[in-house]
């Protein structure tokens, strides 16, 4: 899927469960952009499985630190429920 795609869909819905508001917004659809391009990087890299998930599971955990700076802690508890 297109990383662009990827983002806005993920933005989308983290507005609509999480209530955010603008500047939330703003800043949650940058941080899921990076994260997607980054994704799409990791799978179209060679190499097996298991590597390739290790690298998703790292990004999921770096993105998942910018957004606790951007979410309330109730959001981010919500959002990873």
């Amino acid at each position: 899927m297109d990383p662009v795609k990827m983002a806005a869909r993920q933005t989308e819905a983290m507005t609509r469960e999480l209530s955010l508001d603008e500047s939330q917004i703003a800043a949650v659809d940058t941080i899921n952009l990076k994260y997607a391009h980054a994704q799409k990087e990791v799978w179209q890299q060679p190499g097996d499985f298991s590597a390739k998930r290790d690298m998703m599971l790292d990004l999921r955990l770096a993105q998942d630190k910018e957004l606790k700076k951007v979410m309330t802690k109730d959001q981010f508890k919500t959002w990873r429920a």
